[in-house]
């Protein structure tokens, strides 16, 4: 009965642990969906600001009457008014932006790092954990069959999956969940490093974002066709984008799938081993 009641200790708190890293996890995930539309909202904000300011240095159209000759004295008190009033306002609010997203995305970035020092001690945690009553039972149970058939179990190799991501946040986080299922993972920051990643690796899948620096989803996905030698590489989209003619586009490129942002583990896995199982 004691010996009974320690198993049953230990299989409760295995799955307590488990249960803590799941949700580790989803905060980690949502966290990552925040830094992504902070920095959207930096680069929108401050896209305006340059707009506004291209506004002010482009020549005004003033409407002179012949009898009052006012275009001079007009066009200097416009150029005084943005020299003295609205450029530096603008430029108050520019410095504004940036200090306060910056560093509202630094402390998200802080806490995301937390969540992984966390994640990490869990596992820690549950490798130390004495194993569940079921699983050894299960497992002295079988013992005998697998050492009398070993000789004829193929080691299979875990299939490698390449992660196309210029959000190092969402990549971490996927490399995370995929690692944790086995699979050998690789990163790419955009597709003109994923390219010469597909050149020198054979991939069983790729998880690719539509928007990247340099060369974007739908472009890197055509390039993959000449890159691969001709040999069809199954391509996942990562997309928080929601317009369907832009998806419909990369999909006729041969997409196999696609993951919307942001994500869960479940997702996220639900697709992978769709397409590559």
């Amino acid at each position: 009965m004691i010996v009974h009641s320690g198993l049953l200790i230990s299989q409760a708190t295995s799955h307590y642990a488990g249960l803590q890293e799941e949700q580790l996890e989803n905060v980690g995930q949502e966290l990552a969906s925040l830094i992504d539309k902070s920095s959207e909202c930096k680069q929108s904000l401050l896209g305006s600001i340059a707009i506004c300011k291209q506004s002010l240095n482009e020549p005004q159209n003033l409407v002179v009457h012949e009898e009052f000759d006012t275009n001079l004295s007009s066009k200097k008190l416009m150029e005084n008014i943005n020299k003295t009033h609205v450029a530096p306002l603008l430029a108050e609010l520019e410095d504004n932006i940036k200090s306060s997203l910056d560093s509202m995305i630094q402390q998200l970035i802080s806490k995301q790092v937390g969540i992984e020092v966390l994640e990490a001690k869990l596992a820690d945690l549950s490798r130390v954990l004495p194993p569940d009553h079921q699983a050894v039972s299960a497992a002295l149970s079988e013992s005998s069959i697998l050492t009398s058939k070993i000789e004829h179990v193929e080691v299979q190799q875990p299939k490698k999956i390449l992660v196309v991501e210029d959000n190092q946040i969402y990549r971490d986080m996927l490399v995370r969940v995929l690692v944790k299922e086995k699979f050998l993972v690789d990163e790419a920051e955009d597709g003109l490093n994923a390219l010469k990643k597909i050149r020198n690796n054979h991939y069983a899948l790729v998880l690719m974002d539509l928007f990247m620096p340099n060369l974007d989803g739908i472009n890197t996905t055509i390039q993959i066709k000449s890159v691969s030698g001709g040999k069809e590489l199954p391509i996942i989209a990562l997309t928080g984008n929601k317009n369907k003619e832009l998806i419909k586009t990369w999909a006729e490129q041969g997409l196999k799938g696609y993951i919307l942002k942001p994500s869960t583990r479940n997702e996220i896995l639900e697709a992978v081993n769709k397409v590559i199982n």
